[in-house]
């Protein structure tokens, strides 16, 4: 819990939450602290506003973007290699694109291989492009025939 500015609450603000605690949560069965947070925009409840507080999460929240998204990006002239690949589902993409990432991320071949392997057998390709060469190029050309209409 931080301040407005921005800088660390005091004790005076934590009692001050704490007071106004019994009556927007236990009086009005958290009626009141619901609607507060709903209608300020900043997740407040009654207590935060009156002591200038906002609660702040520290954690580290997971990037579900990855390096590998603009290498797969297809440009307006790209041909695709694999018309298959319109197949594929976004959440397969999505699902492809995360293990690429992750496997390559920490070297682990199996994994590509696998999804590889997965990937062929969905979309009945047959190549001989490493793995990884393969996934991204599948990718690529999911993303351009998706954009397309193909």
């Amino acid at each position: 819990m931080v301040r407005l500015d921005g800088t660390r609450a005091s004790v005076g603000d934590y009692v001050l939450r704490w007071l106004l605690r019994p009556i927007e949560i236990i009086m009005t069965m958290g009626a009141l602290a619901m609607v507060t947070i709903l209608l300020n925009g900043r997740g407040q409840r009654l207590g935060d506003l009156a002591a200038g507080t906002v609660v702040i999460s520290l954690k580290k929240r997971p990037d579900h973007s990855t390096p590998l998204a603009a290498d797969m990006v297809a440009h307006a002239d790209y041909q695709p290699v694999f018309a298959q690949a319109a197949a594929l589902s976004d959440h397969d993409v999505a699902l492809i694109r995360k293990l690429l990432f992750h496997g390559s991320k920490q070297e682990n071949y199996v994994l590509i291989n696998e999804v590889a392997n997965k990937v062929k057998a969905i979309t009945g390709i047959s190549t001989d492009l490493q793995d990884s060469a393969f996934l991204k190029t599948v990718l690529r050309d999911h993303a351009h025939l998706s954009s397309s209409g193909s």
